[in-house]
């Protein structure tokens, strides 16, 4: 699935949601997650285990902060991060690229919060080459 579609995707799946003050959808299925929500003031933490059968995978995610921070963190079977990156103050941020490699099995998919208001959308999908990616810049639908 390409970048343009997955962010369309998210970003409609964002629209459909803006009625709710804290929502998130969420499809988890082995090999293929995806989430999408918004928050208004939000802290905490939310937490998902992810069954990656590779050891690798490609992630996907774009959101919009009005304020706050929500952090991103991918641990691999073995409790290793293979992926972190953040989305805070007022920004408009995309990203599309590969975690770094890991080990097989349950993975641990982590959103932490801190007073976060905004929106996302996250998919990852087991595969990809390893490496470490980079932020892209903001994107439009």
């Amino acid at each position: 699935m390409g970048r343009s579609l997955i962010l369309c995707t998210t970003l409609a799946l964002t629209v459909m949601l803006s009625g709710c003050a804290e929502q998130f959808a969420v499809s988890n299925q082995t090999n293929n997650l995806s989430i999408a929500g918004q928050a208004a003031g939000k802290g905490g933490s939310e937490s998902w285990t992810w069954k990656n059968t590779v050891g690798s995978a490609q992630v996907s995610w774009g959101g919009q902060a009005a304020e706050g921070r929500m952090t991103l963190k991918i641990e691999d079977a073995a409790g290793k991060q293979v992926f972190s990156r953040s989305l805070s103050g007022t920004s408009q941020e995309g990203f599309d690229g590969p975690t770094s490699s890991g080990a097989p099995g349950d993975w641990k998919v982590t959103l932490r919060f801190d007073d976060f208001t905004g929106q996302m959308g996250l998919s990852i999908r087991a595969g990809g080459s390893s490496g470490t990616g980079g932020w892209g810049g903001g994107f439009t639908p």
